[in-house]
């Protein structure tokens, strides 16, 4: 996140800088990073294999799923590792190189998750907005090509800042003043491009397409509660579940709504904290004291998400839930 006062919050809460920033503040962020190695690398590692054993066949759906399930693995053990690592090994807090991994880390893991929750709500759009172009030109090798580029996209955009901040902006030695961070003063629109692209967009696109789904979803349902007798409805659906044959593809098509409305009303609400935290930082004239422990829990809460979002998944997609109960 190449933002000014993101980078200052982040400056104040991780607790790898030297002896007398530690009297600063009392942060939770060091649990926080136990809690997503273990806990989190675990879930997301334990249940996207559980799914891969179980699925002969992925879908199209499928794949942007276990793409995000890649995507939290990725933001939940490398940049929390390095920050532990960080913390104990004084020769590693002094050492630039692990400085720009750890910011490197930092920004790709955050764009592959705005990035991954982004591509899966224009894929929703899409299907409501034009099913059958969706149903015609939506492949597999597709799907797996946009995921593809999300990860190029994230890790690449990185690169430009911090080379650099590297060759030009980096002081000597900061971390003898506990500061690791990419000098957005000196790189203003390049970070401020950065910025809006990779974060704000896909946060402000992820809640707009929600709600065009939702809307358009709910007016295509009363349609077709209009037009078909209710009797109808209850009676087929009942005959093929108790017949053991291959679900319809309505009831598919109902699943994967479920699944996306419960995992992006998730996302949303574990994401707001942050760009609160953000905005009191930027504009609003409280203590720095105030928006550091509004930092701190809006981050743990963010690392939350990414660690019951495959927890999430496996109960609210009953594909998911069925295979895996008859593989194991």
């Amino acid at each position: 996140m190449p933002n000014l006062s993101y980078n200052t919050l982040l400056n104040r809460t991780d607790v790898w800088t030297n002896g007398s920033r530690s009297n600063d503040t009392v942060t939770l962020l060091p649990f926080g990073w136990i809690f997503s190695v273990t806990i989190g690398a675990s879930t997301n590692a334990g249940i996207l294999a559980m799914v891969l054993f179980a699925q002969r066949h992925v879908s199209t759906f499928n794949v942007y799923l276990i793409n995000l399930l890649l995507g939290n693995l990725y933001h939940n053990v490398p940049r929390p590792l390095m920050l532990l690592l960080m913390t104990y090994i004084s020769s590693m807090r002094r050492s630039h190189t692990c400085c720009t991994l750890m910011l490197y880390f930092q920004g790709s893991s955050m764009t592959v998750l705005s990035l991954s929750h982004l591509l899966i709500t224009i894929n929703r759009l899409w299907a409501v907005f034009s099913p059958y172009s969706y149903r015609a030109k939506h492949t597999r090798r597709l799907a797996i090509g946009l995921c593809i580029a999300v990860w190029l996209s994230a890790n690449t955009s990185q690169n430009a800042a911090l080379i650099m901040d590297v060759l030009y902006y980096r002081e000597k030695t900061p971390f003898l003043t506990g500061h690791c961070y990419l000098h957005s003063k000196s790189m203003k629109e390049l970070t401020a491009v950065n910025y809006t692209v990779f974060w704000i967009v896909p946060m402000f696109g992820i809640l707009i397409g929600f709600c065009a789904v939702w809307y358009v979803r709910r007016q295509f349902l009363r349609r077709i509660d209009a037009m078909v007798p209710s009797s109808q409805m209850t009676d087929a659906p009942h005959s093929r579940s108790e017949a053991g044959t291959k679900p319809s593809k309505k009831t598919t098509d109902r699943n994967i709504y479920r699944t996306y409305f419960f995992m992006t009303m998730w996302t949303i609400v574990c994401w707001l904290p942050i760009a609160v935290a953000q905005g009191l930082a930027t504009f609003s004239p409280v203590s720095q004291q105030t928006a550091v422990n509004v930092f701190q829990v809006s981050v743990l809460i963010f690392y939350v998400e990414t660690i019951v979002d495959p927890i999430l998944l496996l109960c609210v997609n009953r594909d998911w839930k069925m295979r895996v109960c008859r593989r194991f």
